[in-house]
């Protein structure tokens, strides 16, 4: 990481939060979507009207993914 992109530890473990909430709001999302029709299991294809809750589900667990590479040696 270079200096001028690195941040304390304090305003990442802010970060980390804020992807971490905004992760977990996107599940919910999506799990009450999903709830709305009864679906059957094992079904891989993302159905039409899910697809907007299913790609905010895949962006924020991007957004998370990048920070855990941090996260694991603050831990």
């Amino acid at each position: 990481m270079s200096t001028d992109t690195q941040i304390s530890d304090r305003e990442f473990v802010s970060n980390l939060r804020a992807a971490v909430d905004a992760y977990l709001s996107a599940v919910d999302r999506w799990e009450a979507a999903f709830r709305k029709h009864y679906r059957m299991p094992g079904s891989d294809k993302i159905s039409a009207d899910m697809e907007a809750e299913h790609r905010d589900y895949g962006e924020r667990r991007r957004e998370l993914e990048v920070l855990l590479p941090r996260g694991t040696v603050c831990a």
